[in-house]
């Protein structure tokens, strides 16, 4: 039953989700990390806000519904003499972490990573762990309602984490793969040349560049002179 309950409420959670990231929008202007890395041309102005945002809109979403989902599951729980106190306090910690995270990450004039934001993650990851074992002690006490909730959260943040660790690892290929999408954009608008022509010299390009073994974030320089972008 509890469950089948929280996929109901997962759904029209992440639903709900949407409409709050384009309100909190309006009040706290959000620009893509593609665009903070200058790769995104203008596409603010000429996409759909969502379609802009959906590279990272999807960090917002899982924040958003799973801190929803706790709400309701403090709200659903029988009242059987278990003590969750402690795992309430490490949830909403967790959480309020994650606030810190989304504000640095998402909601900052620049993509940077710096020391503080670091902390907070290794915090964030210390206190999921932590979480484990206040699941199976509420196991233990047959928690019905809390106990799948913690589960579910716990699994949350280390899928989180490792889709983190994920884009860590291919970011020097993404970049490229940007950089590659705008200079083709930005070609096909100033010249009468066919798509496919416009491909192929592009993919020539990169075809050098990876026969050369240059890598996006320490050969950058050399990069950014073999595929250069109008500014816009």
């Amino acid at each position: 039953m509890a469950w089948l309950t929280f996929e109901v409420l997962a759904f029209y959670l992440n639903i709900l989700s949407l409409g709050a990231f384009i309100f909190l929008q309006n009040v706290k202007k959000f620009r893509s990390i593609r665009d903070r890395c200058g790769l995104a041309g203008n596409q603010r102005k000429t996409t759909d806000f969502l379609v802009y945002s959906k590279d990272d809109i999807h960090w917002w979403s899982c924040w958003f519904t799973q801190l929803g989902l706790c709400i309701c599951a403090l709200v659903f729980r029988e009242n059987i003499g278990v003590d969750i106190k402690w795992s309430v306090i490490e949830v909403f910690t967790k959480h309020i972490l994650g606030a810190f995270l989304i504000r640095q990450l998402y909601f900052n004039s620049k993509f940077q990573f710096k020391t503080h934001t670091k902390l907070v993650l290794g915090l964030t990851m210390v206190i999921n762990v932590l979480l484990i074992f206040k699941y199976k002690d509420l196991k233990k006490e047959h928690s019905k309602w809390w106990a799948p909730i913690i589960l579910n959260d716990i699994v949350l943040y280390f899928m989180i984490f490792g889709q983190m660790l994920q884009e860590w690892m291919v970011w020097g290929t993404k970049t490229l793969k940007w950089r590659q999408d705008l200079m083709f954009d930005q070609m096909f608008r100033k010249n009468d040349d066919s798509e496919r022509l416009i491909r192929t010299n592009i993919d020539s390009i990169i075809a050098q560049i990876e026969d050369e073994g240059l890598d996006y974030v320490d050969d950058a320089t050399m990069i950014q002179k073999k595929l250069p972008l109008d500014d816009e």
